[in-house]
């Protein structure tokens, strides 16, 4: 083995190493008992049998009666209708969790799960999305400049994450709050995250790095896988990147496959995307039928490659390709508070439309972009040192000196509680859920709001999985049986 070869083993594993051990500090401080992970677990349930989904929901909801009850937001009977759509939104996530579950022994006598295999579920399925963005930035040409890009993103984040504030909340057009909630890298919106959310986040940084080296192959290829792992998440990376290579280097397009790639992108955004409830349809047809546009324009036209013939002829440098990206990224982010508070002022969005708009295409926009705008300006960075062979040593042991102080700090500040009490303090919780879900079913009126959304899905996973809870509805059962 030679020495770049050991090199890159060296740095993969031990990026690999410092990404897990932070993704597992993460889940040990946010993984709970919520409708959130249930809802996960379920897809993951049904990304085999949909139509017993379908039946379960239906025949549960048409047994109580829905109110806006509860921290509800918006409108609840929206988040009902969105989270009924939402199921196969994760469809390869899904699959991943099916399989991990099934593996794992997870019959309980006093639950519908156990505890253990909950949590293993989602530790193992993040383990494996993490190791499969090392591994594909670690093969093929210039490994070393994409491990390096990844690895100062991965510290930055995690140094960032330390300084998130409890307290943080994020309120619909406060921009400096925005702000703070972004670059504090939120532990339940970054990279380090277990949820779909974080794990796209993740794979778009690995995506980046092949970007910015010329291979836009590769980085399509992974925003149509994106489309399978957080389809919401995808629509807004693909639109974003779309948008910009349609106007700035739209001979890209001319390869085919890169195309093809970009097709499936844009029909899983067509036939998947739920949001179409929201803006509809037509409006996202629109505004692929614009990118297109635009891209022949700017293909015949060519205005930005005039303009960086010119500026060579000159003797003034062209910015990066990196750069531009982040620049554009970043100015879109800030731009969207405006146009958000502007729809809104004019009565253009309802309330839950404006929420949600507001945390999808704004703040978690900034949040699923963060770590691709660190790398970007970490490429610029690495680029001038690995000019001289003394610069870019230099660059990498400052790396490597950053992560093992930020390990240290970790260390020292960030103290969950094992994973042991965490199994433990779930099956009680698990045991309590069971319980409630038996007391509420046994009740005459059966109100149905955000507050007993965690027992709706509970109910749903006991019956995917056979497990008897006593006051459950008969039809509800005869509908799983069949």
């Amino acid at each position: 083995m030679n020495k770049a070869v050991f090199f890159k083993s060296i740095t993969a594993v031990a990026l690999a190493s410092f990404i897990i051990y932070f993704a597992t500090l993460n889940f040990l401080s946010t993984f709970r008992l919520d409708d959130d992970n249930l809802y996960y677990l379920l897809s993951g349930l049904v990304s085999h049998t949909p139509d017993s989904f379908k039946s379960t929901f239906h025949t549960l909801l048409s047994c109580v009666q829905v109110t806006e009850n509860g921290d509800t937001e918006a409108s609840f009977v929206s988040r009902l209708d969105l989270r009924y759509n939402y199921i196969w939104n994760y469809t390869l996530l899904s699959w991943v969790w099916n399989g991990v579950f099934s593996v794992l022994p997870h019959a309980s006598g006093t639950s519908a799960f156990d505890s253990a295999a909950f949590i293993g579920t989602f530790q193992i399925a993040q383990i494996m999305t993490i190791l499969a963005a090392i591994c594909l930035i670690s093969f093929g040409r210039n490994s070393v400049e994409r491990l390096m890009i990844f690895a100062v993103a991965a510290v930055v984040c995690a140094a960032l994450a330390g300084m998130h504030a409890g307290g943080d909340r994020l309120t619909t057009g406060d921009r400096l709050l925005s702000v703070k909630f972004v670059l504090s890298a939120h532990q339940n919106f970054n990279i380090f995250n277990f949820a779909p959310r974080g794990l796209s986040a993740l794979l778009l940084l690995a995506a980046c790095t092949w970007r910015w080296q010329g291979n836009y192959r590769i980085f399509y290829a992974v925003l149509a896988v994106l489309g399978f792992v957080h389809q919401s998440n995808a629509t807004l990376i693909v639109f974003t990147f779309l948008g910009m290579d349609a106007l700035f280097r739209p001979r890209i397009f001319t390869d085919r496959l890169t195309l093809v790639l970009c097709g499936i992108s844009a029909a899983c955004i067509i036939l998947r995307e739920e949001l179409t409830q929201i803006v509809g349809l037509g409006v996202l047809a629109l505004v692929l039928a614009a990118f297109i546009s635009l891209a022949v324009a700017s293909y015949w036209l060519d205005p930005f490659g005039r303009a960086a013939r010119l500026l060579e002829r000159i003797s003034i440098p062209v910015p990066p390709g990196s750069l531009s990206d982040i620049v554009i990224i970043t100015m879109t982010w800030l731009g969207s508070m405006s146009v958000l508070k502007f729809v809104m002022a004019k009565g253009y969005v309802d309330q839950f439309s404006g929420r949600y708009v507001f945390f999808q295409l704004h703040s978690r926009y900034g949040s699923l972009f963060l770590a691709v705008v660190i790398a970007g300006i970490a490429l610029f960075i690495y680029r001038l040192a690995a000019k001289w062979q003394w610069s870019k040593a230099a660059v990498c042991l400052i790396v490597a000196a950053a992560a093992v102080v930020q390990v240290g700090v970790a260390l020292y500040k960030e103290r969950p509680a094992p994973e042991s009490q965490m199994i433990a303090d779930m099956q009680t919780g698990l045991l309590a859920l069971n319980q409630t879900t038996s007391s509420y079913w046994a009740r005459p009126n059966r109100l149905f709001g955000r507050d007993e959304e965690q027992i709706f899905y509970y109910s749903q996973i006991a019956l995917l999985l056979g497990h008897e809870i006593p006051s459950m509805p008969e039809t509800a059962c005869a509908a799983t049986a069949q």
